[in-house]
């Protein structure tokens, strides 16, 4: 299989992925922004970005039945070019409620770029590779975070936020065009070996309910789901929403020291996604991997919350090495593959990845929701509420308490050894 036919149909499609991150975390950059455009509070704000999330959970499993039965080249198309749509309907809405729509669709329709990666790599990559592919796949995707993060200086250039939001979908159609020309369902020799018909005549042999309840009522899938979704907080609530007001608050940070500094956060996911997926692929060894980077994520949450005086560069740093040590959620997406069948791999991959997304949905609300718990009722002149240290102190307890749970669970998921059970 030629390598580099196989590393432009799946990164081609993982450029949807990208879009979706950039979409996804550009609130925390526009926070401030945002909460003065609609006269927003914490909670408010914190609702309007969990829509994204709301449509996750909703539509992740229909996403993978539709992948594992259809064509995938034909559905990126299709919903890549109504997640471009509705991010010029978000960026150009004066409606709350209609931003909100927008939001959800694009949520909707981000529910296929990551699912649809997974099922790619799965048919263009032997099994001892997926790892390190699906974590070259995500650091595509913190790019795109990290991009997020500089809006602000784009904001500052384009004089308005929603100039620059406007470039962004610009690029997701320059990503839409990329995936038209490239992404193939698959390799040749695949078509060739009638595996690919193989999958869709076992799917229809055995109904709908059958591969479902293989998916849904598989253990192993659901541990790698919630240990990936406790990782993925420092970027749902730091680098997606909360990370810049934090340290302007906390660590007296400018908004440009601040927006950089979360940055980090992405750089460090970027590295160490696909770090680990190498680290896990050359130990052939998912379980340990995954311990150790949940407990080093834990240690630096715990650094954070109980030093109160940091410098940028100390806290860029932790926040690098914070987004390093969770890459390890990465490997539960081979492992997932590796603990299912594979005519239901995007079916199983939505199950995990609905725990994945239901992070924001649960967590950004719970994080507001701390936020104001003890909250002295200040507001700025555009009304916009303002926090105090102490408020997002206690907010900030969900971290540690998230990565001790992911500990805990790495020692209940069991070893694969890089081998396919099925």
């Amino acid at each position: 299989m030629n390598l580099f036919r196989s590393c432009l149909v799946v990164f081609s499609a993982a450029t949807f992925f990208l879009f979706s991150f950039i979409n996804l975390n550009s609130f925390n950059a526009l926070n401030d922004l945002l909460r003065d455009f609609y006269h927003a509070d914490a909670l408010t704000l914190s609702n309007l970005s969990a829509m994204y999330f709301y449509a996750n959970i909703i539509f992740m499993i229909p996403a993978g039945l539709l992948l594992d039965r259809f064509s995938i080249r034909k559905l990126l198309i299709i919903f890549m070019l109504l997640s471009v749509l509705a991010s010029v309907l978000f960026t150009w809405s004066d409606h709350l409620y209609l931003a909100m729509l927008a939001r959800f669709i694009i949520g909707g329709c981000s529910t296929f770029c990551l699912l649809s990666t997974a099922k790619l790599t799965s048919r263009w990559f032997p099994p001892n590779h997926c790892a390190l592919v699906m974590g070259l796949v995500v650091t595509m995707a913190m790019l795109g975070g990290a991009i997020a993060q500089q809006l602000p200086a784009l904001i500052n250039v384009t004089h308005s936020w929603q100039s620059a939001m406007s470039l962004i979908s610009i690029l997701g159609l320059l990503f839409w065009l990329c995936i038209l020309l490239f992404v193939k369902d698959y390799p040749k020799t695949y078509q060739d070996a009638h595996l690919f018909q193989k999958e869709l005549s076992d799917l229809k042999t055995q109904g709908f309910f059958k591969p479902l309840g293989q998916a849904v009522f598989n253990l192993q899938t659901w541990l790698a789901g919630i240990y990936s979704n406790l990782l993925t907080l420092p970027i749902i609530i730091l680098g997606a929403l909360w990370g810049k007001n934090y340290l302007m608050t906390v660590q007296h940070e400018t908004m440009e020291q601040a927006a950089l500094s979360i940055s980090f956060i992405f750089l460090g996911t970027l590295i160490g996604c696909p770090l680990a997926g190498a680290i896990s692929d050359k130990l052939r060894r998912r379980k340990m991997p995954m311990l150790v980077g949940a407990f080093l994520t834990l240690l630096m949450a715990l650094i954070l919350l109980t030093e109160r005086t940091l410098s940028p560069l100390e806290t860029s740093f932790i926040f690098f090495l914070m987004g390093l040590f969770s890459g390890s959620q990465i490997i539960t997406f081979a492992l997932v593959i590796e603990s299912n069948p594979k005519n239901i791999t995007a079916l199983s991959e939505s199950i995990a990845a609905m725990i994945i997304m239901s992070a924001g949905a649960i967590f950004q609300p719970l994080f507001a929701y701390f936020l104001e718990l003890n909250w002295d009722g200040k507001v700025s002149q555009n009304h916009g509420a303002i926090y105090s240290i102490n408020d997002f102190h206690t907010a900030f307890l969900l971290l540690p308490i998230a990565f001790g749970f992911s500990v805990l669970l790495s020692f209940f998921i069991k070893e694969t050894y890089c081998r396919s059970k099925h």
